[in-house]
């Protein structure tokens, strides 16, 4: 093993809940966050790195000092909290050594099997080392993979004084997954040109390009009376949400969309007849075809208004972040640097663009450009999820070869 702490780093991460939330109106979202900032804080100060700050808002900050002069400094990123689309409360991650290339049962629910089905390149991890969860919760990889790889990477670099790099600082955010990772983020609290997130999946991945995002959310008045006496004085706001998502066109849908394409997608609805909040979310890499698909939700509203009377509508939209890729073409030497660090280490890297969102598409629109990085994990967001540890090893191999002069 390369790195014997990164296991046990990695796995002692997963353990603590740090799932961000959605209802919640403090930030960070959720207390756990605040409690691992701490945890990360203390280690990162036990490694011996300088200025470790914890700001007001959570924000975590960290410098390994230069040993050469006349160099830009570089930031490298990840996010703490992880996912609540699936529970992150009580984790219990497990190994598999020498992975056979079976199916992938897992023993907290006995119906939850991972294959090829699932994940078609599955297979090709044979004979590789796979972290899982019991079967009950996600793992959270996403992104306590990122975490753990760069901690890892910084205690090498600490440890082996004799490597040549500029001053690299480190930041660990709360609250990306409900898409605020970055809300009160000052800037210039991190005096780097450019920086890498650590964020992506798959092996040899590499991202400089991300969806425009827009977020909406609908809100829809009927009117509710007893069913008996109800002709011609019901406005069902159901029977209106349901027009709506009807007339949205499937062929948007995160279902039917892949690669280039962009969708429109309701993730959730509450509501009863006086009134319905419905709430989606809309991305393109184009940003004017973002805002047709809001449009046209738009004109569905108009059109159900005509066909259905009575009720009444609120719509909210705001652009949640921008597609970097624009940032990224105008400052090249970040991607050329990490292009180059692939190749020092003997890895071809794939360039691909991320079908959701990182920190750093916001910070790069904050002048801190941010390509992505993967971290070898695989099915984030679920239950299935898992990370490999020969691919996080490489993770850490990228960072050294990264930072290094």
């Amino acid at each position: 093993m390369k790195y014997p702490e990164l296991l046990e780093r990695f796995i002692s991460y997963c353990k603590i809940n740090t799932q961000s939330s959605f209802e919640s109106n403090t930030y960070p979202s959720t207390e756990s966050q605040k409690s691992f900032m701490l945890k990360l804080k203390d280690e990162l100060i036990q490694l011996g790195l300088s200025e470790v700050k914890l700001s007001r808002m959570y924000y975590l900050t960290a410098r390994i000092d230069g040993n050469i002069k006349n160099t830009k400094p570089i930031a490298l990123i990840a996010h703490i909290d992880t996912s609540p689309e699936e529970s992150g409360a009580n984790i219990v991650p497990r190994i598999i050594y020498d992975y056979d290339g079976s199916e992938i049962h897992f023993p907290d629910d006995k119906d939850l099997i991972l294959n090829d089905k699932i994940l078609p390149e599955l297979s090709t991890k044979k004979g590789k080392t796979l972290i899982t969860a019991s079967g009950k919760t996600l793992l959270g990889a996403d992104d306590k993979a990122g975490v753990a790889e760069i901690i890892t990477a910084a205690s090498y670099i600490k440890n082996n004084p004799a490597i040549s790099h500029p001053d690299i600082y480190l930041l660990f955010t709360p609250d990306e997954e409900v898409g605020n990772g970055t809300e009160y983020f000052e800037r210039d609290s991190l005096p780097a040109e450019y920086g890498y997130t650590l964020d992506g999946g798959g092996f040899g991945i590499i991202e400089a390009e991300n969806f425009n995002a827009i977020n909406g959310t609908i809100s829809i008045k009927g009117f509710n009376t007893h069913p008996g006496n109800a002709k011609n004085k019901m406005v069902n706001a159901i029977r209106v949400a349901s027009f709506l998502i009807s007339k949205l066109d499937l062929l948007k849908s995160p279902e039917r969309t892949e690669k280039m394409q962009g969708f429109i997608h309701p993730n959730s609805i509450i509501g009863d007849v006086s009134e319905v909040k419905i709430t989606l979310i809309v991305r393109d890499f184009i940003l004017e075809n973002a805002q047709k698909m809001v449009l046209e939700v738009e004109e569905i509203l108009k059109e159900i208004e005509r066909d259905y009377p009575g009720f009444h509508y609120e719509t909210k939209w705001n652009q949640a972040y921008l597609n970097m890729k624009k940032i990224i073409d105008e400052n090249p030497e970040a991607l050329d640097r990490l292009i180059k660090a692939c190749n020092k280490i003997g890895i071809q890297p794939k360039l691909e663009a991320i079908r959701g969102g990182t920190d750093g598409a916001r910070l790069s629109f904050m002048g801190l450009p941010c390509p992505n990085i993967w971290t070898g994990g695989y099915l984030y967001h679920s239950r299935y999820e898992f990370a490999v540890l020969e691919e996080m090893e490489k993770t850490v191999d990228l960072l050294i070869s990264l930072i290094s002069e």
